[in-house]
């Protein structure tokens, strides 16, 4: 008994009594193989063909169900992805936003800069009095600059351990010309 899996080949095993299978099917109550009738052999190639018309016929439903399904979520979907479209527009417009506020920003601080002054190298002593150090350099330097022409001064960051580095004294004077009077000297 050989099976052959070569498309055209007869099943050897496989022989079907024509008016058996009608009989089933017709639900008859008369014995398949009492009756002696032709037989017709399967090929692979009807075993083929039998699939394909089948398969094809629950592809195809199996294909309206999912359309039908696709369909259903494309309209769900379709307003979210007209929010998702508006909310990318949103934030790409904050985001220039964004970006013009902080360049005002900067502009805005360097002007309130514009009266700074770093002064570094400045050994550090507790209780110092930076407004009376400035006044010290100034005088030393051979600056005329008064006690009023500094508006604020402090040491930058938190005070650091024995490190053997000092922080910054920024000062920031009342007007330009005390600033560049400083400098100069």
């Amino acid at each position: 008994m050989s099976n052959s899996n070569t498309h055209g080949d007869t099943l050897d095993s496989t022989l079907v009594d024509r008016n058996c299978v009608n009989n089933q099917q017709s639900q008859h109550s008369m014995p398949c193989h009492n009756t002696p009738q032709p037989s017709v052999h399967l090929t692979v190639s009807t075993i083929h063909d039998l699939h394909t018309h089948y398969a094809s016929f629950i592809t195809d439903f199996d294909l309206q169900r999912i359309v039908h399904t696709l369909r259903s979520s494309l309209r769900d979907e379709i307003p979210l992805l007209n929010e998702i479209s508006g909310l990318k527009l949103s934030v790409k417009t904050m985001c220039n936003q964004v970006a013009v506020l902080e360049q005002d920003l900067d502009d805005a601080n360097q002007y309130s800069r514009r009266h700074c002054v770093i002064v570094s190298n400045v050994p550090e002593n507790e209780d110092e009095s930076t407004d009376g150090i400035l006044k010290q350099i100034a005088i030393d330097n051979g600056s005329n600059i008064v006690l009023s022409d500094i508006d604020s001064s402090h040491r930058n960051g938190p005070p650091k351990k024995n490190d053997g580095k000092h922080r910054d004294i920024i000062v920031n004077f009342t007007n330009y010309k005390a600033k560049t009077d400083f400098i100069k000297s």
